[in-house]
């Protein structure tokens, strides 16, 4: 199956649940999904302030990790990975988004309502106690239903007092992938829609105009994006798409989100490890150096850089982006039939900012206890050039 990877930030205590945003969990899924949880983490470190359109000054999701310990961090993970670690076991971190130990607690009335139009048989509910797989059902509204239900809530909610036992101090993140969504969709103009693991759609605005007596104020609506051919609408359908769920005004709470002429106008930012002052910026990457230009940045852009700099440097399952020069020239081979290019370049580039606190700097200095982005352009050490080098060898991975 492979290993699964969730972002999470140390002090915030925080992560994001990649489903929420269209995403799968491994690195390469997440990596290559834009928008996805690289545009959404790149928003979450960024230093809040600004009033114009680019600066998303008025999201209350930008900056919420801005300065603290970043990790994208997988369930495969060991407590020693990053030496000299001072926080969270790592191997618990993965576990911890969304986990309430309250909530999560299994109740006898949840169960009874789950199963309440369900035949049950005693190999789905009963196995663990019985060892055996009886070939009769029993039918809701039964006495033997009623028992199966019961052992179901008996078995949960004995693993959940195991759990809780065993890891008193497991930590807690709060899931703020719903809150992620909603300023993607303002800030990249899409929409997700459905439940679990969400699907999206592009979308623009158009402005239209209703008369009320002498005076036409505009409004928003909004229609799919250009470029969807037969295929993708036949897979969105099968998604369960309808029109409400392009029509509507992004959750972020906008009339409109982002438009396409106002990406340049904000301040001017990059992407620094406050520990390394290594940065990213956005301009060596060709991207608009503004947090709602980089946001909107496709593969190979800043964002992309950014979350494989805090991906461990080792793969250890199926999906796992390459790492190391090794992994990198085997992937190619297997990939591209030998062809390798920029390896040397690219080598120990993924993972190099775990364990650090990372920031998207503001333009504005001496306003903030973090340093500004010309500060740290002359102090820091421009790191962008060996990022695209690992990006673009691995682009066709």
């Amino acid at each position: 199956m492979g290993q699964y990877h969730k972002p999470v930030s140390i002090e915030a205590e925080e992560g994001l649940e990649p489903h929420q945003l269209g995403c799968g969990l491994k690195t390469g899924e997440q990596l290559y999904t834009t928008p996805g949880t690289p545009q959404a983490m790149l928003a979450l470190v960024t230093e809040r302030g600004g009033n114009m359109p680019a600066d998303c000054g008025g999201s209350p999701f930008v900056g919420r990790w801005a300065a603290t310990r970043v990790l994208v961090q997988g369930d495969y993970a060991d407590d020693g990975d990053i030496p000299g670690w001072s926080g969270p076991r790592l191997s618990e971190l993965y576990g911890a988004v969304g986990l309430d130990r309250e909530a999560d607690k299994p109740t006898l009335a949840d169960y009874i309502e789950r199963n309440a139009g369900m035949a049950l048989s005693e190999s789905s509910a009963m196995s663990l106690s019985f060892g055996r797989i009886p070939s009769d059902m029993a039918r809701p509204g039964t006495k033997r239903h009623t028992q199966l239900v019961r052992a179901q809530f008996e078995q949960a909610l004995a693993r959940w007092e195991e759990f809780n036992r065993e890891h008193p101090d497991h930590p807690s993140y709060a899931d703020i992938g719903d809150m992620a969504a909603a300023f993607l969709e303002g800030a990249c103009s899409v929409r997700y829609f459905g439940d679990g693991w969400r699907s999206k759609i592009r979308v623009k605005a158009k402005a239209q105009k209703i008369a009320v007596g002498d005076w036409a104020p505009p409004i928003a609506s909004y229609i799919p994006a250009e470029g969807y051919t037969s295929q993708d609408w036949d897979y969105l359908n099968g998604c369960g798409i309808s029109e409400r769920d392009w029509s509507r005004a992004p959750a972020s709470g906008e009339w409109h989100g982002l438009l396409d002429s106002e990406v340049d106008q904000g301040q001017e930012r990059v992407v620094v490890n406050l520990d390394t002052m290594e940065y990213l910026d956005p301009v060596t990457f060709g991207e608009v150096p503004t947090l709602g230009g980089m946001v909107r940045g496709e593969f190979g852009g800043v964002a992309t850089a950014l979350f494989a700099a805090l991906v461990h440097p080792q793969r250890r399952g199926g999906g796992d982006i390459p790492a190391i020069l090794e992994e990198m020239r085997e992937c190619q081979k297997n990939k591209s039939g030998g062809k390798l290019r920029l390896l040397e370049a690219a080598d120990g580039y993924v993972g190099r900012w775990r364990g650090g606190h990372i920031l998207g700097t503001s333009a504005y200095g001496g306003k903030s206890e973090f340093p500004s982005t010309s500060e740290v352009r002359a102090k820091g050490r421009d790191v962008s050039k060996h990022a695209i080098a690992y990006l673009t060898a691995i682009k066709e991975w």
